[in-house]
């Protein structure tokens, strides 16, 4: 989504665009960036201690020397939920908030910096001249007049007509990590798998998932799931796919689900989510199912399985939800913000 806005504000809009990239790591982006996006890289120190020390001024430099209009916090970790106390600047400044306010974490540590983190936020969420949001879900657990919902959009001309699709294939699109839900999917797989082994599942996402083969090896779904990288033109992905299934414990947004939408796929999600609270419409253009309730949601896949007609209903009414996400749109709303500050 970084690319995608960035490069549309200099493309269409003109803006000047400077990144700083705050985790230090300078190797080359999965995604394009325009050239004239300026991007620097605020190098670690080897030792913690001392970077923490050092990365305020380092901060501060880069911010002097690039005389910002408009400044932009991406950062949803604990070190972003301090940055107003970090800098020291004149222009008005946006914090961008991409994932929900409780957002799944199993390590006690990160659950600590999270509590502390939505601590800090809502004491100096006045101090951001606009605190956005990805959908009136989130809008509410951020109860502030500064705060707007501007959601992401779909980055991909939307296919006019979706060709016929012939192959048993169903699709999960996400980073292989514990809030996307992986394990209670593959349990879900195996009741639908164990009816219907000629259908395949397939999830796209980067990280290490022998853990997920192992899960797999145990319920014996070894032949009837793949789990593959991260695919950079994700079009074909949808493009070949019967379904789509989102078993995220928090998700703000849920990008893959409207992409898959896009592309006609009836979308099978959680109803605990605010990315799917925002983006289903249940029975009309995909299923929200109870959380946690496994056997609903299988017997919801092996449904779509079974009625074609039904499936192509709920495809075609997805197609047609996911309009108004439209790229030109959604960064025209940008623009709007951008200018009313200048």
């Amino acid at each position: 989504m970084l690319s995608v806005k960035l490069n549309y504000l200099l493309e269409e809009f003109g803006y000047d665009i400077y990144i700083i990239n705050t985790n230090g790591k300078s190797g080359k982006s999965f995604y394009n960036f325009n050239k004239r996006i300026h991007i620097s890289f605020l190098k670690p120190s080897k030792l913690r201690i001392i970077h923490f020390f050092t990365y305020r001024k380092k901060l501060n430099l880069l911010i002097k020397d690039i005389k910002p209009d408009i400044v932009i916090n991406c950062d949803n970790g604990l070190k972003g939920s301090i940055f107003p106390y970090l800098v020291n600047i004149m222009a008005p400044v946006i914090y961008e908030r991409h994932c929900s306010k409780n957002i799944f974490v199993v390590d006690f540590f990160e659950r600590f910096k999270l509590i502390l983190s939505n601590i800090i936020l809502s004491t100096n969420i006045n101090i951001y001249k606009y605190f956005i949001v990805l959908n009136s879900e989130e809008r509410l657990d951020w109860n502030y007049s500064n705060v707007k919902v501007i959601s992401n959009p779909i980055w991909f001309n939307q296919p006019k007509t979706v060709r016929l699709k012939k192959n048993n294939v169903i699709i999960a699109v996400g980073r292989f990590s514990p809030e996307k839900g992986y394990e209670n999917l593959l349990k879900i797989w195996k009741l639908v798998a164990d009816k219907y082994p000629d259908w395949i599942l397939k999830i796209y996402g980067e990280g290490n998932y022998d853990g997920l083969n192992k899960f797999a090896n145990n319920l014996n779904i070894l032949d009837n799931i793949q789990l593959c990288n991260p695919e950079k033109n994700i079009e074909n992905i949808y493009e070949n796919a019967q379904m789509l299934l989102n078993t995220s414990k928090s998700e703000a947004f849920g990008l893959s689900i409207i992409e898959g939408m896009a592309f006609g796929l009836p979308v099978i999600s959680f109803d605990n989510i605010s990315g799917a609270k925002s983006s289903i419409v249940n029975g009309e253009n995909g299923y929200a199912i109870k959380k946690d309730d496994l056997k609903a949601y299988a017997e919801k896949v092996i449904y779509l399985i079974e009625n074609e007609d039904d499936r192509d209903r709920i495809s075609k009414n997805a197609k047609q939800f996911v309009k108004k996400y439209n790229l030109e749109a959604i960064m025209y709303q940008w623009h709007l913000l951008y200018q009313s500050m200048c």
